[in-house]
């Protein structure tokens, strides 16, 4: 299993724990391969994402699990915000249409995960490009476990537990955060990423 974080913070200048430097963190302490790709300055690797970018990004040999920690809606995927000096006038300056994800073919065969439930609206755009399914919350969740339930999820994966396994373990030990739901246009509860 190899998993790809795709990272676009609104303030890349301000040093924070974000989801994938956290759970990236972890992901290394337990030997599972993973690659960043995020326009935070933390990363030494800084990426800005651009429509071609990301597309190449999916594309990383073993690739098989897409983290997605960017700020998503019916309008699309936010691939980059703009510069404006105060962080709460940063408006989204590039983003990936509903249509461009549905007909970008590096989408097939990956499992999406993402914590935000905004994005959650966009999973059939993904189905439809071929992702094997979509992870996410279906209503508004506290982000106070998230971190450590999507450890124990990537973990439980890692394992070679099957999806529904791994997620209903992580729902168990966080059931707050049992709202996380498998989104696919057939059961894949049983499918194990290897």
């Amino acid at each position: 299993m190899k998993v790809l974080f795709i990272e676009v913070c609104r303030n890349p200048e301000i040093e924070k724990s974000t989801d994938t430097r956290v759970v990236s963190d972890h992901l290394k302490t337990k030997g599972i391969d993973y690659k960043v790709f995020s326009n935070d300055g933390i990363w030494p690797q800084k990426t800005k994402l651009t429509r071609s970018v990301l597309a190449s990004s999916l594309t990383q040999p073993g690739a098989n699990l897409v983290h997605l920690s960017s700020h998503g809606d019916e309008n699309g995927l936010v691939l980059q915000w703009t510069d404006a000096p105060q962080i709460r006038d940063r408006r989204p300056n590039l983003i990936l249409s509903p249509t461009e994800i549905a007909t970008m073919p590096e989408w097939s065969g990956k499992l999406v995960v993402t914590a935000s439930s905004t994005t959650t609206v966009l999973a059939d755009k993904f189905l439809q490009a071929g992702a094997l399914g979509v992870v996410s919350p279906d209503r508004t969740i506290s982000w106070r476990h998230v971190n450590s339930f999507l450890e124990e999820f990537y973990e439980g994966l890692a394992s070679r537990k099957t999806l529904g396994q791994a997620l209903s373990q992580s729902s168990a030990k966080y059931p707050e955060l049992s709202h996380f739901a498998i989104h696919a246009k057939r059961n894949i509860d049983s499918t194990v990423l290897a």
